[in-house]
């Protein structure tokens, strides 16, 4: 299994990313955010966004052992990825695969967070945090680096990013 993780802060591409990248290499994507939204429904009595954080970080895992086992051949995981006992958890996974994991970190100005953006999948999406959130997503991007991560730009077209990528898998 060929796993491919990309991180970054909310509103730098990493779903549309992940998605294209999907169609492209007939891969399945691990959106651990969206694991950590189901989380919230299923449970609504847990308020601690800690130890919802905690349970779609296990869902992930889970899921990454059951699509290996299914031998899937390539798997792409996104999310922020700022929680060290999940990323320390992903790379022991990662070193049991035949195949190295390839991390991205995504980058984007901060203005460009902040404004609407358009994708070819989706309708504009306003960003939903506050400039001073952004900016302790990438501190705290910046306080866990990843050895070996490569770093894309993504201020340009979505697709310069994936031929990034695709070049560097």
């Amino acid at each position: 299994m060929k796993l491919i993780v990309i991180r970054g802060p909310a509103g730098c591409g990493k779903t549309e990313i992940a998605n294209i990248l999907a169609d492209r290499l007939s891969a399945a994507v691990v959106h651990a955010d969206w694991l950590k939204t189901a989380v919230r429904h299923r449970h609504p009595e847990i308020a601690d966004r800690h130890r919802i954080r905690q349970l779609a970080y296990e869902g992930t895992l889970r899921e990454l052992k059951r699509l290996y086992q299914a031998r899937a051949p390539v798997v792409i995981v996104e999310e922020l990825l700022i929680d060290p006992d999940f990323v320390n958890a992903l790379r022991r996974f990662g070193d049991r695969l035949a195949e190295r994991p390839v991390w991205f970190r995504l980058k984007r100005d901060l203005d460009k967070l902040m404004s609407t953006e358009e994708t070819p999948r989706r309708q504009a999406r306003p960003q939903q945090n506050s400039r001073a959130d952004l900016l302790e997503m990438e501190r705290q991007l910046d306080r866990l680096p990843v050895p070996d991560e490569i770093r894309i730009d993504n201020n340009g077209p979505i697709d310069g990013a994936v031929t990034t990528i695709l070049a560097a898998l």
